[in-house]
């Protein structure tokens, strides 16, 4: 897409999951929930449509061609995944499990958080660890190699239910206020 990112860091497993602790943000079932009207672009969306929004927004890259060869494997890989699913109607595992706590966020404690909890993959500063280091790829969660303001992670409750459910990666650990 252009930067550090890429579909698994935020879809584990290749997004062929059923979400819940660890399982991410599932794609099962994606290609039935298109087209499907999109409030921020006030029409109606194709899964083409979403998946470039995505990159575009969630991974702060680039558009492809949507008669790219590219851009026709991703449609068929979602199909292909979602084809145990596709005679039903309902997805409960669509998206991240949403939570709200009462209280605002405090910025001290939520860095001691990060720092104990976080910074040992994403590094002190967020910047993540890449394969071009020869070390494992743990995605950069500041900066222009990451998500940008108009990603859904860049919003408290999706990133704290994402947090809460996933993270640490393979142990998810976090109490919802932590998160």
């Amino acid at each position: 897409v252009g930067n550090e990112l890429n579909c698994n860091n935020c879809h584990f497993g290749c997004g062929n999951t059923f979400g819940g602790k660890n399982g991410s943000i599932s794609l099962v079932g994606s290609p039935k929930w298109y087209p499907a009207y999109n409030a921020r672009f006030q029409k109606e969306i194709t899964l083409k449509d979403r998946i470039d929004n995505c990159f575009r927004r969630s991974m702060n890259g680039k558009p492809l061609p949507h008669d790219s060869k590219e851009m026709e494997a991703l449609v068929a890989y979602l199909t292909w995944i979602s084809s145990n699913v596709e005679h039903l109607k309902e997805f409960p595992w669509r998206g991240l499990p949403r939570f709200n706590l009462d209280h605002t966020p405090d910025p001290i404690k939520g860095k001691e958080i990060y720092m104990k909890t976080c910074a040992t993959c994403h590094m002190p500063n967020g910047e993540g660890m890449s394969k071009k280091e020869g070390t494992l790829e743990i995605p950069p969660i500041f900066g222009p190699q990451s998500y940008n303001d108009g990603a859904g992670m860049n919003r408290l409750e999706i990133l704290s239910s994402f947090v809460y459910y996933n993270m640490p990666f393979d142990q998810p650990s976090l109490t919802k206020e932590e998160a």
